[in-house]
């Protein structure tokens, strides 16, 4: 199933469900993000076609990944909101007459979360869940967010209407499972989701991931940014002995993560965060994704006419791809028994360099 064709299906999916779910008389403009396209959709409104339009807010994209985990909802435009006397008011632009819901689709959320070094592995379980079974997953971060859209919770009678249609989607698995597992991860982000803020500078949107009392610009990548590292980053990362066989009864998930990262960086070498996200999403699926991903957009005729920040991403896109082979090559041994494809990798990451010429040109 093409992109277009998957949002055609989520569309029809959720103009069903407004039929059956009453309570918002608001209009409401369903976005959805691709990595080719974007989609608009009118709920309530079947008569109109639901036609791809050129990307264009990838910035926004980056919020929408960090602060929803793949969606929002509310009456948000997705602009940044001016104050009176000039600035920023660090809020969105709201259109009170109409409700909004803004939803990424499962490779472009993968695609997102690698380019912008989103680490922590709750949201990592939602993307692999999301690439493994990605119309199902998709139809139920709608229903939620539609719900929440109309100020309801999930009551029985709702979730009996969500099997229902989720049974018109295929799915490797039964759909009443996969929402157990979407359930269980569900109550785990809340208690784990990282906070985000946004600055609008020099007229770019500057998207954060909060860490503590300090702050991470995750898609600085679209402006040519690199974002230094943290001053808790440098304290951290400076000490070369093991601290993994240190006491850790009692301590957070977060810092046996950061540990368990410490000690592979010691005993692997240089770059071996690198080497175990390139492992983990291949086992998750998004390496697969990203790689056919790239595939495609080499197809396309329009390069020449995108818009710049898709240009900047698929750029972005393409480094990503040529540093995965990089990594692969020096670590073949390492990966070898993870059954990752180096040749396809290496094939893709020569095309990505034919992308980056597209591009320039």
């Amino acid at each position: 199933m093409s992109e277009s064709e998957f949002a055609q299906a989520l569309a029809k999916f959720g103009r069903a469900v407004h039929k059956e779910i009453k309570g918002l008389p608001a209009r409401i403009d369903w976005h959805i993000y691709g990595v080719e396209s974007d989609y608009l959709v009118a709920i309530g409104d079947d008569a109109k076609p639901v036609t791809p339009v050129r990307k264009q807010r990838i910035d926004w994209e980056t919020f929408i990944l960090i602060e929803g985990c793949g969606a929002l909802q509310g009456h948000m435009t997705g602009n940044p909101e001016r104050k009176g006397g000039g600035g920023w008011s660090g809020r969105f632009e709201e259109k009170k007459d109409m409700q909004f819901i803004h939803q990424l689709l499962p490779d472009n959320l993968a695609a997102l979360r690698t380019r912008c070094g989103l680490k922590y592995p709750v949201l990592a379980e939602r993307c692999a869940m999301m690439v493994g079974e990605p119309q199902c997953t998709s139809a139920i971060l709608f229903f939620q967010a539609f719900l929440k859209s109309i100020y309801r919770g999930s009551t029985g009678a709702d979730a009996e209407i969500l099997m229902r249609h989720l049974k018109t989607f295929s799915s490797e698995d039964d759909p009443a499972e996969i929402l157990d597992r979407w359930n269980d991860l569900e109550k785990r982000l809340k208690a784990e989701k990282h906070g985000s803020i946004y600055e609008v500078k020099e007229g770019h949107f500057h998207v954060y991931e909060k860490l503590g009392k300090d702050r991470r610009l995750i898609n600085g990548w679209l402006y040519g940014i690199e974002e230094k590292p943290s001053a808790a980053e440098e304290e951290s990362g400076g000490d070369e002995n093991s601290q993994y066989d240190i006491q850790l009864e009692g301590a957070s998930f977060s810092t046996r993560m950061k540990l368990l990262m410490r000690e592979s960086e010691r005993l692997l070498g240089d770059k071996s965060s690198d080497l175990i996200t390139l492992i983990a999403d291949h086992k998750s699926g998004a390496l697969s994704k990203l790689l056919h991903s790239v595939d495609n957009l080499m197809k396309m005729d329009d390069i020449r006419g995108m818009e710049p920040q898709q240009k900047i991403a698929l750029k972005t896109l393409a480094d990503r791809v040529e540093a995965m082979s990089a990594t692969a090559a020096r670590k073949l041994k390492l990966i070898e028994p993870f059954g990752i494809d180096v040749d396809f990798l290496r094939e893709t990451a020569l095309k990505a360099q034919n992308l980056k010429r597209k591009l320039r040109a």
